[in-house]
């Protein structure tokens, strides 16, 4: 039997020719605490290298079997994983819920219908979460069916998927262009729906004004905000339901994250022939930039950067000891950066030259902050600091930010 309590996680299991249970644990001091709390009479605990469990003891049948008991009268909270974090820490309750979300497997998938078996209707949504890991929630109007914040959803036009209903209803309701990247395993349950989500990723600039009459105001909210928002809903079930649904989504997140990073540590390099290059034309004029790279950072700056979709405004390859950085739509050179190796395993930049004109509308500390802010994000996969223009309000930086690096600018 396997056992999780907030004081540890437990095998349990009787061993041939045995009139003892074993228990088994993975850290000394889950039996530790299940001696102190629930077991006195648990044997010491004994190391055995090489086996699946490496720490163990033994107890009756009957003691473990009043643990059991003493254990299920002390269950007083709402939330499991909340309780596990609170006694074993985040980390711990962190790996529970990788379990959780490998269990939701035993839910069979049913049929892609407009009702489920219980007569519920089915409904699609989007855990929508930015590159910052900021979730966005929408407040209904009124407060409907007990639900202070929520996620957006709703139910499918005829012959419309679930992921073109969810991703259709996210613009609906908040004005979000978004793209799907998963499903988000599993169904939930809500009062008159059955619902079905997906983890979305925003495409455009992050909307705050709602575009719906259904909901009243959005918020990008931290993973713990939207914990605190979520848990101001009214109505008890649907808090629990929308608290697992941000438990999945941000689990389903951190996949993707590590997913994308090696798709995109292990990109193919990017070639002069992948796309149309226009050469600078007209005067051109050069800066400096006082930086070095390590030879792990050149093999990601060699791989260059190919844009797969259109908000991605950039083409970038690496010919001849030389970063060519290009518009993706009209393919006009607007850096071409020389590199020279200094020493073992290090590069820097010799000179950055840049079409004249653009060089003396952007200003050089715009223009040096714009190419490395690109080397960042779009070549060595961090994050980048975008430079800001002199006297532009935060609406106009982000606005200036998405017409210069598109979706770089909200993470990848």
């Amino acid at each position: 039997m396997w056992l999780f309590t907030p004081i540890g996680f437990f095998s349990i299991v009787q061993k041939a020719a045995s009139n003892h249970l074993t228990v088994r644990a993975r850290a000394r001091e889950d039996l530790d605490a299940l001696r102190q709390s629930y077991l006195p009479s648990l044997s010491e605990t004994m190391t055995k290298g090489g086996t699946d469990y490496p720490y163990r003891a033994t107890a009756s049948h009957a003691a473990f079997s009043d643990a059991l008991a003493k254990i299920g009268k002390n269950i007083g909270y709402d939330n499991f994983k909340d309780e596990v974090a609170s006694r074993q820490g985040v980390k711990r309750a962190q790996i529970y819920g990788h379990v959780w979300t490998t269990l939701l497997d035993l839910q069979s998938a049913p049929a892609k219908t407009s009702k489920e078996k219980s007569g519920k209707v089915l409904s699609y949504g989007g855990v929508v979460i930015n590159g910052s890991g900021n979730v966005l929630l929408v407040e209904p109007r009124d407060h409907f069916d007990g639900y202070v914040w929520t996620f957006p959803k709703g139910r499918p036009n005829e012959g419309e998927s679930p992921e073109a209903t969810a991703a259709r209803e996210v613009m609906e309701r908040t004005g979000q262009i978004t793209g799907v990247v998963t499903e988000i395993p599993g169904r939930y349950a809500g009062g008159t729906t059955v619902n079905q989500y997906f983890l979305m990723k925003s495409r455009g600039p992050f909307n705050t004004i709602p575009s719906n009459n259904k909901v009243v105001s959005l918020k990008w909210a931290s993973y713990g905000e939207a914990r605190a928002l979520i848990r101001k809903s009214l109505s008890p079930h649907g808090m629990e339901r929308d608290l697992t649904v941000l438990d999945a989504g941000y689990l389903a997140w951190h996949r993707s994250l590590i997913e994308d990073r090696h798709r995109f540590e292990h990109r193919e390099p990017t070639l002069r022939t992948n796309w149309k290059v226009e050469p600078m034309t007209g005067e051109i004029s050069s800066f400096r930039i006082d930086r070095s790279f390590s030879n792990g950072e050149m093999d990601q700056i060699r791989r260059g950067s190919l844009p797969a979709a259109m908000e991605e405004k950039w083409f970038i390859f690496f010919e001849d000891n030389c970063l060519h950085v290009c518009r993706s739509w009209t393919g006009m050179t607007i850096f071409l950066a020389a590199f020279s190796k200094i020493g073992a395993g290090v590069w820097k930049i010799d000179s950055v030259q840049m079409p004249g004109e653009v060089l003396k509308n952007q200003g050089a500390p715009y223009a040096a902050g714009l190419f490395q802010y690109l080397i960042d994000t779009l070549l060595l996969g961090t994050t980048g600091e975008m430079p800001e223009l002199a006297g532009a309000s935060p609406e106009e930086q982000a606005l200036n930010a998405w017409h210069q690096v598109g979706s770089a600018s909200i993470g990848k």
